[in-house]
């Protein structure tokens, strides 16, 4: 039995608490984050909040549902977008805890997290993504070409990703508009739909799949 003492080590106040408030009413697993891990610090969750207000995000993730987003889901979507591009090595399931576990790395200091630059790369990419991509970006359409009301989280990683590790190079050169062409082919085109899943494997596909197809382009292949 572990007795909790006002003097108690901050990390161990956290995991105690995280572990009690797990059992009890059920909040999604962002809402859980945003109550436990300021028991580390603010600054990541503090820096997730503020990320999920920039309007650029918003409209990109409106087809959401209302019910997901009064669930804090923008914000864990926030932190997807961070985890994944900085720590796709680790990733696992339960992805739940994977993403936790980012938070508390750089809540403590435990990785690399340059937060300034961080928000800038995180600014443009949904920038970019509102501008030339729209509502649309993450939503899947019929066989009819009729696109679809819907939010598809496998788009969101491969998309938002990969934008973001070339976000420099799309921005500077005068092909975007192919850019775009090239992303909505990769995403309605045959070979991503073997890689729907969760897994590593079909991550990272989808995240290769996107940045060769741009990196083409941006080379002028």
């Amino acid at each position: 039995m572990e007795v909790i003492k006002k003097e108690s080590e901050t990390s161990l106040k956290y995991h105690m608490f995280k572990r009690l408030n797990t059992g009890g009413e059920i909040l999604s697993a962002q809402e859980i984050r945003n109550c436990t891990i300021r028991l580390l610090g603010a600054k990541g969750i503090d820096f997730l909040e503020e990320c999920s207000k920039n309007t650029d995000f918003q409209s990109a993730v409106k087809r959401v549902a209302a019910d997901k987003i009064r669930t804090r889901y923008d914000q864990e979507l926030v932190l997807r977008f961070f985890a994944i591009k900085n720590d796709i090595d680790n990733y696992k399931y339960p992805v739940t805890e994977y993403l936790t576990r980012y938070l508390e790395k750089i809540t403590e200091g435990k990785v690399i997290f340059d937060f300034d630059e961080e928000k800038k790369v995180f600014e443009k990419t949904f920038e970019f993504i509102k501008e030339y991509l729209g509502v649309e970006a993450f939503s899947g359409r019929t066989s009819s070409g009729t696109i679809r009301n819907e939010f598809v989280l496998y788009y969101f990683d491969g998309i938002t990703v990969s934008i973001a590790n070339l976000i420099g190079k799309i921005t500077r050169c005068d092909c975007v508009q192919k850019v775009v062409e090239t992303i909505n082919e990769i995403k309605y085109g045959p070979e991503l739909q073997s890689y729907k899943t969760g897994s590593i494997n079909g991550v990272k596909t989808r995240i290769r799949l996107f940045t060769e197809g741009v990196e083409k382009v941006l080379d002028g292949r």
